[in-house]
């Protein structure tokens, strides 16, 4: 798939408690966690970027409200998948910065008939970075509206188009600890380390 024809869903929302502050507006180098995912989709061409979870947006971005909240990442999806106007969605946790560009490349190009491309790790799919179309939207609503709500129960509907991830593992860690955003912020160089 082209990548003109993919928006981008970043999940910013969750309770953050072992964090225990907004991960979304943790500052890495100069720019917050939200700026620094925003930026990189835009550097890939993406325009149209929807933000779930988190109301101050940069600028050029829309911010979406979960519809059915406190029902975990499905949420913000749903939401997202909603919104977009482009067939699918490059779906992203805000607190994941350091995911290389020409990954995040290699997922929307891989999407094609199947509505989920995801990508995976020693064989895992890790479904908060993966594309998916909007036509799943009444699946997700479905979903949601029932007492197991991981973005995984799409996959055993549709299955999914896998991308393995073979760079290094430290560039997928997420920022869940104060500890874990210490070794991303140890891993930050510069924009182009992205």
């Amino acid at each position: 798939m082209k990548i003109e024809e993919t928006a981008a869903i970043i999940l910013a929302g969750g309770q953050s408690s072992r964090m225990g502050t907004d991960k979304a507006k943790l500052r890495v180098g100069e720019k917050t966690l939200l700026e620094l995912m925003t930026e990189k989709v835009r550097r890939l061409g993406i325009t149209e970027i929807v933000v779930s979870g988190c109301s101050d947006c940069p600028p050029g971005t829309t911010f979406v409200p979960d519809m059915i909240p406190g029902r975990g990442p499905l949420s913000g999806i749903h939401a997202g998948l909603r919104q977009i106007r482009h067939r699918s969605g490059l779906v992203l946790p805000v607190d994941t910065p350091l995911i290389p560009e020409e990954t995040l490349r290699l997922l929307i190009e891989a999407h094609g008939d199947l509505p989920i491309t995801v990508l995976t790790f020693n064989g895992r799919p890790e479904p908060l970075a993966a594309v998916y179309d909007a036509c799943l939207v009444q699946d997700c609503e479905r979903i949601l509206k029932e007492e197991k709500t991981s973005p995984r129960r799409l996959f055993d509907l549709y299955g999914y188009h896998p991308v393995p991830y073979t760079k290094d593992p430290d560039l997928l860690i997420n920022c869940n600890t104060p500890e874990e955003f210490a070794r991303v912020q140890a891993g930050y160089r510069s924009p182009d380390a992205f």
